[in-house]
């Protein structure tokens, strides 16, 4: 995990009020990572808390990158940790289960993974135990890690 990007931002996320959270979830400053111009279009890539890895899982689940619900998700999930005291790794590592594939898409995912087999590689019922009481066999993540916008819309 890159610690040096974690501490940076969960300070920052911290001493947010729940408004102002919600306004770097629509239009990220303060959480504004890089911004780029290609061609006509602007991207721009924010924090959100996936930084933490799970080196003991099973299995790996790959996505393309986050986008705005996840990252509201995640951010939202660690807000309530470290705003209730817990440790930031620990606050890191529920805000990822908690969003990672969150939304309609995670039920889609389940039925895909339930359907090739993958709860029963893993000892489980459902996949979706993988989101819940199992989650320490899975390792959630994305080939971007943290979410991009071209325009302002997920990539």
């Amino acid at each position: 995990m890159d610690h040096k990007t974690s501490n940076h931002f969960l300070p920052l996320i911290a001493a947010m009020s729940p408004a102002e959270l919600e306004r770097e979830i629509e239009q990220p400053s303060k959480l504004l990572m890089q911004q780029a111009q290609h061609g006509r279009s602007r991207i721009d890539v924010a924090y959100a808390p996936f930084d933490h890895v799970n080196s003991d899982a099973r299995i790996v689940i790959v996505g393309i990158t986050p986008g705005r619900q996840q990252m509201g998700n995640a951010l939202r999930e660690c807000y309530e940790h470290l705003r209730a005291g817990a440790a930031p790794q620990e606050a890191l590592a529920a805000a990822k289960v908690f969003a990672s594939f969150s939304g309609p898409m995670r039920s889609n995912l389940v039925a895909m993974l339930d359907d090739i087999g993958v709860h029963r590689l893993v000892g489980l019922d459902s996949s979706a135990r993988l989101w819940a009481d199992r989650s320490d066999l899975a390792h959630f993540t994305s080939a971007l890690r943290y979410p991009v916008f071209v325009e302002g819309k997920n990539y």
